[in-house]
Order: C-alpha cells, then sequence, then structure tokens
C-alpha cells in the first residue's frame, strides 16, 4: 500500500461493517489517509456478492466500496478470534459496526469492553434505530428506512401506484456520510480530552431528519398552519422537461433567471407577470409556472435549447444517463474514474475521490481487497492474543524511519498537547547554529496532532515512558533507548500509550526559526 496523504493519515480503523452504509463511511476515511482493517466472517461482507461480477465475492458494488481497505478474516464466536480483534483495538483510533448492538454486546465487544482495552478509542455503531426508543433492535435496510421516513411516500406523491423507492440506496449513503463526520470530530474532539467515546448513528433518525428539512414546512409551526412537504419540490410539473427529441433538466431560481428565461424563449408577457417578478407569489404558482416551462421547453430540441441558453447563465442541461457520465468531458479532465489493473479482477475503473485539500490530499491507495487478503500480515501472533503489525521491521523488510535501542550503537510545542518542553541546546544556550535539542515530558493519552514540518527533520529519542508514532505508512510502539527520524513534509504522529510520561529528546535540524517557512503546518 501507498503511504498516506491524506488528513487522517496516521488514523487506524477497524471496520467490521458489511453491505453498503458502514462500508461507505470506513472507505471514505481510508480515501483521506486512514489505515482501514475491514474485519470478515469467513462468508465475507455480503455485498461481496451483489451482482454484477466477474468472480465469485468481487461484485461491482462491493468493489465501490471498499478500497484502501485490508481484509482480515475472523471468526467472533470463537474466544480465540475475539482476542485478535481486542488485540487489534488495543492500538486503533476507531472501531466501527453495523450489527445490532444487542449482538456486539453478546460478543463482549461493547463500548464500554473496549474503551477498557483502550480508552482513546472512537467507538461507531451504525445500525437501524437509536438504542433509546422503542425501534431499537429491529431489523433495517434501505428499503426499510426509506418506507418509514417518508421518502417512499414523497417520492410517489404525484403517482398513481401509490409510494415508491428512491432508485438508488440514499438511507445507506446518506446515513453513511454521517457517520464518516461524526467519526472525523470525535477524534478532532479527542485531540483535546486524550479521550474516545461511543458514537450511535442509526439509518432511522439519521434520515428523517435529513427528509424533513425541507418537508417539515407547515408543522414547523405549532400549532401546524399548513400541510407538510414542500411545495416546489412536490410539483407533479417538477421533472426533466421533454423536448421535441429528448429531456433537459432546467431550473430557474431567482427572479432574474426566470425573467432571462422567459426573455430567451420569446415570452415578454410572462417576463413582467407578477407571479414570476414578486418571490411571494412565485412560490404560490410555482406548480403553474413549472408547467409554463413544459409547455415552451417542448416546441424545440434539446439542441436547440442548449445554443439558445448557452449565454442566459441558466441552470440547465440536457439529461444525462449513468452511461453518459463515463465520457463527461469535465469529469475526464479531472481523470474522475481511473483506469486501474486490479490483481484478481483485471482493469477495471474507480471513482474518484470528490473532496480535494490543497496541503494533504486523500489518495487511492490499494484496490479492494480479496476474502482474507491480509490476514497473515495484519495479525501477528502474540502473548495478548494478537498485535497489529507495525511493518518497523522484518528480515526482508527494514524500517526507514525507526530504530531499537538493541539495533545501532518536523517538532514544535505548538503542534503538541499536555506537553511540557525545555531547550538543551540552541543558539541561545551553547551557541549551536544548525541544531537545537529539545526535553520533551509528554502526558499519557496525549501527544502531536497529525502534522508536518516544513524544511525541518527530527529525531526522537525516547528516555522513559512509551509512545506510538506513525510515519510514512510505518507503525511502531517505542520505548526507552529507541529512536524514530521524521523527515521533513511528512506527516506524522506521536502519542503516548504508556501509564506513565514520556521522556523524550528531540533532534531538530535546522533549528525552527530557520525553516523555509516560519510555521509549523
Amino acid at each position: 500500500m501507498k503511504a498516506a496523504t491524506g488528513p487522517l493519515a496516521g488514523i487506524r480503523v477497524i471496520d467490521l461493517t458489511t453491505v453498503a452504509m458502514g462500508p461507505y463511511a470506513t472507505q471514505i476515511l481510508g480515501d483521506m489517509g486512514a489505515d482501514v482493517i475491514k474485519v470478515e466472517s469467513a462468508d465475507g461482507d455480503v455485498f461481496r456478492y451483489a451482482a454484477p461480477a466477474r468472480n465469485p465475492g468481487m461484485g461491482a458494488a462491493y468493489l465501490n466500496l471498499n478500497r484502501n481497505k485490508r481484509s482480515v478474516v475472523l471468526d467472533l464466536k470463537k474466544d480465540a478470534d475475539r482476542e485478535k480483534l481486542l488485540g487489534l483495538a488495543k492500538d486503533a483510533d476507531v472501531f466501527v459496526y453495523n450489527v445490532r448492538p444487542q449482538s456486539m454486546r453478546k460478543l463482549g465487544l461493547d463500548y464500554e469492553t473496549l474503551a477498557k482495552v483502550n480508552p482513546r478509542i472512537v467507538y461507531c455503531g451504525t445500525y437501524g434505530f437509536s438504542e433509546r426508543g422503542p425501534y431499537a433492535g429491529q431489523p433495517a435496510f434501505d428499503d426499510i428506512i426509506q418506507a418509514m421516513s417518508g421518502i417512499a411516500a414523497l417520492q410517489g406523491h404525484n403517482g398513481e401506484a401509490g409510494p415508491e423507492y428512491v432508485n438508488t440506496i440514499i438511507a445507506d449513503k446518506a446515513a453513511g456520510l454521517t457517520a464518516a463526520y461524526a467519526i472525523a470530530m470525535a477524534l478532532y474532539e479527542r485531540e483535546r480530552s486524550g479521550l474516545g467515546q461511543a458514537i450511535e448513528v442509526p439509518m432511522f433518525e439519521t434520515i428523517v431528519s435529513f427528509t424533513l428539512l425541507e418537508h417539515m414546512a407547515g408543522a414547523t409551526f405549532v400549532p401546524t398552519e399548513h400541510a407538510m412537504g414542500y411545495e416546489r419540490v412536490l410539483s407533479p410539473n417538477r421533472k426533466p422537461y421533454r423536448t421535441r427529441d429528448g429531456y433537459i433538466g432546467l431550473l430557474p431560481y431567482t427572479t432574474a433567471q426566470w425573467q432571462r428565461f422567459f426573455k430567451a424563449a420569446g415570452e415578454t408577457a410572462l417576463a413582467s407577470d407578477p407571479r414570476v417578478s414578486d418571490p411571494s407569489l412565485r412560490s404560490k404558482n410555482i406548480d403553474a409556472l413549472y408547467a409554463e416551462l413544459a409547455r415552451i421547453v417542448a416546441t424545440k430540441t434539446t439542441s436547440e435549447w442548449v445554443e439558445l441558453l448557452k449565454d442566459a447563465d441558466l441552470p440547465m442541461t440536457p439529461v444525462r444517463t449513468p452511461e453518459d457520465l463515463l465520457t463527461d468531458p469535465h469529469l475526464a479532465k479531472l481523470d474522475f474514474f481511473h483506469g486501474v489493473t486490479h490483481p484478481t479482477e483485471g482493469e477495471m475503473r474507480t471513482i474518484g475521490i470528490p473532496v480535494t485539500f490543497s496541503r494533504t490530499p486523500g489518495s487511492i491507495r490499494s484496490l479492494p481487497p480479496t476474502l482474507g487478503q491480509h490476514t497473515d500480515e495484519v495479525v501477528a501472533p502474540s502473548k495478548d492474543g494478537a498485535q497489529l503489525d507495525p511493518g518497523l521491521r522484518r528480515d526482508d523488510k527494514p524500517s526507514r524511519y525507526f530504530i531499537r535501542a538493541d539495533e545501532v550503537p518536523g517538532y514544535h510545542p505548538a503542534n503538541h498537547l499536555g506537553t511540557v518542553n525545555r531547550r538543551l541546546i540552541g543558539r541561545e544556550t551553547v551557541g549551536a547554529e544548525r541544531v537545537e535539542v529539545i526535553l520533551g515530558t509528554i502526558e499519557k493519552g496525549k501527544g502531536a496532532l497529525p502534522h508536518a514540518h516544513p524544511g525541518i527533520e527530527q529525531v526522537c529519542y525516547m528516555l522513559e515512558g512509551r509512545a506510538r508514532a506513525e510515519i510514512g505508512g510505518e507503525v511502531c510502539e517505542l520505548g526507552p533507548g529507541d529512536c524514530c527520524f521524521f523527515p521533513a513534509e511528512m506527516q506524522h504522529t506521536f502519542t503516548v500509550v504508556s501509564d506513565e510520561p514520556v521522556k523524550v529528546l528531540v533532534i531538530y535540524s535546522p533549528p525552527y526559526e530557520e525553516s523555509p517557512e516560519r510555521r509549523i503546518t
């Protein structure tokens, strides 16, 4: 796996989720640099078997939700494998699951148990209904939540066939996005408190909140003054408009946009109609105005409308199919659909990362794993049941960044929490021009935020306590006499894991004042 560069580089996630909601959340974390360990049963994530597929267990839906992950197979009903998982959780930052909470309690994998093993862990449950209500523990999937949350009723509002499902797994994906941002916020809070916490992301409540933002409407007021439902969205004439040879999406929204459309279409009387020029009247007559759009649009071809409206600065587009997106010129310019070669699936496309960061971009570092592909790599036997293989040193893989005490005879206080620093060597002490040495004392559960040092290299020499460092895709737990090297510009973390504080000598070159940028990022 390539080194992570994203804002979550250095974060490790234990992912027990399956299907779509949880895997979508953890893939987002992985895209942003987190090391995601996908723990599966011997049967694997059920979405592995969703058609189409070239090979069993590697269906297209699974492939689009599980990149930047490593797959480990454990049977959590067996005590030995459960202990292995607890060993992995000891060194993890995030633990995510989407089975019902009572199942986690039965397995002995509830938050209280994991917090005893790792008080810094962020423990996120994503499932159907909150534990605090009477629906707790009921089974739920996307279709069920669409039906319960009002989405299906709203989607079929104007049809004779009754309620309809949205033709995408909107409940799964919206809840997955919610879980991803909730986890990120909990990680941010942990940098202040030093402690993890339990997060509950129930689908039902999440999607009710999501749906009613606009559709609460009249029920916002007590007593209710108008019907629920956002009238503009529920208009039977709000839809792609038929042209003479196809369809276009068209949405004049502001007064100026409505007037520009009617003038461009030669409907000058409508451009000056009070129903258009007065926003309050326009809202009350929106269905009639959409009917006028439908009437007018039907008089020309799609290409004629594109040409006529190209200079009108109106939101308008020909209706496209999913197949059209593969050759969309904007997406092509962004290389949004990456062509890749998967070790077992051959040539395939992967969907790009839509979010960009100027300094710490996300990346696609590895393609979706086969079932259990990384079990031997990730789970290393130990007296505690299992440990996460730190990738520190093997006979065939020397570390670039860590040195053990028996192997060989960018830092600044603003980046650290719970740290007391005393400069030992520097210009103001012994006149050193190109190096300074700082003695740092760091409290339990504290350490460095993920950061990098512009133009500055540093070596940390451990004196007391134990700490966990991550740099360049390598992870190591350091004890007295161990050293780690942080090159300039590379993101890294350094966190105390021992009960006692860490004391560390930091050799820092050139001094902070001589760095190309007078700041630490």
